[in-house]
């Protein structure tokens, strides 16, 4: 299966985070949706179990806003990972996209963690815009700009990270 992405399927996960509301969707749905959205036109685990997270995280920062983003991402990937556990791959796309909430913290510089993202397949779009997000999580200007300044998918990563900071 392709694991290469474009921006409209992971995109449309975050769109299901957007719709949450627990009076008609119960919590494990919003990454059940997530996926799907992304699995109808990928079907690698990779692509669709990041939709999961998208999902998750777009639905946690609306209805937990005073919780910070960091807390949040951690959740998302805490519930992808329970929920798919199952998944030979939710493992490892939870241990990619972790990756990226701690490269936030290393004080390496951010263009050079973004390259090391490749930003081509699902998940690694995903971290490189959780990784911009949460670099630049008070300043919506320097996180578009390093979220689309890479090799790799720009256009995914900035659509992806711009709907995390405009959640």
């Amino acid at each position: 299966a392709n694991r290469h992405i474009t921006p409209g399927p992971l995109t449309g996960a975050m769109m299901v985070g957007l719709a949450y509301d627990e009076k008609y969707m119960q919590p494990r749905q919003v990454g059940t949706l997530g996926a799907q959205v992304v699995a109808l036109t990928n079907g690698s685990p990779y692509a669709f179990l990041s939709g999961a997270v998208l999902a998750n995280l777009i639905a946690g920062i609306l209805h937990e806003p005073e919780l910070p983003l960091k807390e949040q991402v951690l959740q998302a990937i805490d519930a992808m990972q329970i929920q798919y556990a199952f998944h030979p791959q939710a493992e490892a796309v939870g241990k990619y996209l972790l990756n990226a909430v701690a490269l936030a913290q290393s004080g390496k510089a951010p263009h050079e963690v973004m390259e090391e993202f490749s930003c081509r397949d699902a998940h690694e779009c995903v971290a490189g815009a959780i990784y911009a997000s949460l670099m630049f999580s008070d300043d919506f200007d320097s996180a578009m700009i390093l979220a689309i300044n890479h090799s790799g998918r720009s256009s995914a990563v900035g659509a992806l990270a711009g709907g995390i900071l405009g959640a």
